[in-house]
């Protein structure tokens, strides 16, 4: 993986990531996954896990039709000192390994011009 930081978005790309014409774009929490332990906020960066069991072949499945995956997360939790920023590129990195495909994620990690549902991270995708 590789990371780098505009701003307040962080933004990762796993190491075979490429530019596709077709992108498929998901919030993380409570769309892709949620948490182990049942808590609002996750424990660490393991308390997570699909949310269903469609999720992982229907990522595949976009993955291998030639769609981009990329995830959008917000995570003011990272400004507040609630969360680490580590811990979560930590989680996006196993999620990434668990569905076995190449994706991208951008993390709006204060409550700035980055968040959702403010479009200033696709406009860092583009």
């Amino acid at each position: 993986w590789s990371w780098f930081e505009e701003k307040t978005c962080l933004i990762g790309s796993s190491a075979g990531i490429i530019g596709l014409e077709k992108v498929a774009s998901f919030d993380m929490d409570d769309t892709i996954i949620t948490r182990k332990s049942g808590a609002k906020f996750p424990k660490d960066a393991n308390d997570w896990l699909f949310l269903n069991d469609k999720i992982s072949p229907k990522l595949k499945e976009l993955y291998n039709d030639g769609y981009k995956i990329v995830i959008f997360t917000n995570q003011a939790g990272i400004e507040k000192g609630k969360t680490k920023a580590s811990d979560i590129k930590t989680k996006v990195e196993n999620i990434a390994k668990e569905l076995g495909v190449e994706m991208q994620v951008l993390i709006a990690s204060h409550e700035d011009e980055y968040r959702k549902p403010g479009s200033k991270m696709w406009d860092v995708l583009e």
